[in-house]
């Protein structure tokens, strides 16, 4: 209703409009004109490439679906020769109604070197990203890595990753 005014003066309570089927909204010719979008999931996920143009669409573990994920990196974290995936979220710009989306506290998942991956809780990694994060990046040293976390309405989060 916010974004579209006519719906405010066709539905003067919540209740009728939650009762509303699409066709109750918007008139068929508005229907016609629309365009159309297909959604195949909502959850995090990564993209295996096996090479010659052949992928596979990957969903993380549970604990990656508990909020918004925002970044991303692809690293190995606990040396063990497999690359593990760090992630880090949360969304608090929702309207009030809605809540914020704020479950995250980063989370590391280990990965086996075969493309499955086990999380990690923060407790056991340090690494502890919470707030309202919007992206990670990681700088690479010799020594140490650090890992940069940036956060809405608040101070960068550095992380240091001895090697």
């Amino acid at each position: 209703a916010g974004q579209i005014p006519s719906i405010r003066k066709k539905f003067i309570y919540y209740k009728d409009f939650a009762k509303a089927s699409i066709d109750d909204i918007f008139t068929k010719e508005q229907l016609s004109k629309a365009t159309k979008f297909t959604l195949q999931t909502l959850q995090t996920s990564y993209i295996e490439n096996f090479g010659n143009l052949k992928f596979a669409i990957r969903p993380l573990p549970i604990e990656a679906q508990f909020s918004k994920v925002s970044g991303i990196l692809y690293n190995d974290y606990n040396q063990d020769g497999k690359k593990d995936i760090l992630i880090a979220g949360n969304f608090f710009e929702h309207r009030v109604q809605y809540g914020k989306e704020d479950a995250s506290y980063g989370l590391l998942l280990q990965g086996d070197g075969k493309g499955n991956f086990t999380s990690v809780m923060p407790e056991t990694t340090g690494f502890y990203a919470s707030g309202n994060v919007r992206d990670i990046v990681e700088l690479k040293s010799k020594k140490s890595n650090l890992i940069i976390v940036g956060k809405n309405n608040d101070s960068l989060q550095v992380i240091r990753v001895i090697k």
